[in-house]
């Protein structure tokens, strides 16, 4: 509702598709199929490739589980060509797993091991791309907790710095205290009385 009242189109055909899966889902394949194809009509008006090959993959898959290996086969194919066309490896992967299995169930082991071959490598692709990404997100959070700890000593080196110099300065301040007290005592007058004698002086 709210994708419809800013006019966004790509965002509705993707909600979509979406309810589509979930009839699909529910085995309400003819609502699947009215969801998905409305989905179809929006992108085709976008002239989105990418979500035309996605909505093909979507319908042909519902009318392979209906049996129907003809039309499914006929989405398949569509599918693959804008795949291929544009680059997306999943719709790709996606509609070769489609035709390779709709290929099989009509009897046509030739096509059906092309596609499978087809769908092997594209799975594999992504699995492996996949994998790349993980390692690479797994080498910069290494480096980042490695550089973390360092900070952490870091800090826990300037913070003994910082207790060093304030003990250092304490004892600074208490012997210049008693310094200054020792200096004070020996500038106050002596009297020392010796009989009936009174002998003033300086603790020098």
């Amino acid at each position: 509702k709210i994708k419809e009242e800013i006019g966004d189109k790509q965002g509705i055909a993707s909600s979509l598709g979406n309810i589509g899966l979930i009839y699909d889902e529910q085995g309400d394949y003819n609502k699947a199929i009215s969801y998905f194809t409305k989905s179809l009509k929006i992108f085709e008006e976008l002239g989105n490739k990418s979500g035309i090959a996605g909505s093909l993959v979507s319908i042909g898959d519902v009318y392979y589980e209906q049996n129907k290996t003809a039309k499914a086969i006929s989405y398949g194919k569509k599918g693959l060509a804008l795949a291929q066309e544009v680059g997306v490896v999943e719709y790709t992967r996606d509609n070769s797993e489609l035709l390779f299995k709709a290929y099989e169930k009509s009897g046509n082991y030739k096509k059906s091991l092309e596609m499978h071959q087809l769908f092997v490598e594209m799975r594999d692709s992504i699995l492996n791309e996949e994998t790349q990404k993980k390692m690479l997100r797994f080498d910069f959070e290494r480096k980042m907790l490695e550089k973390n700890k360092l900070l952490a000593v870091k800090q826990k080196e300037i913070e003994m710095l910082i207790l060093q110099h304030l003990i250092f300065s304490f004892i600074i301040s208490q012997k210049t205290k008693k310094l200054n007290f020792f200096i004070l005592i020996k500038k106050v007058p002596l009297t020392i009385k010796c009989g009936k004698n009174t002998i003033l002086g300086h603790l020098d």
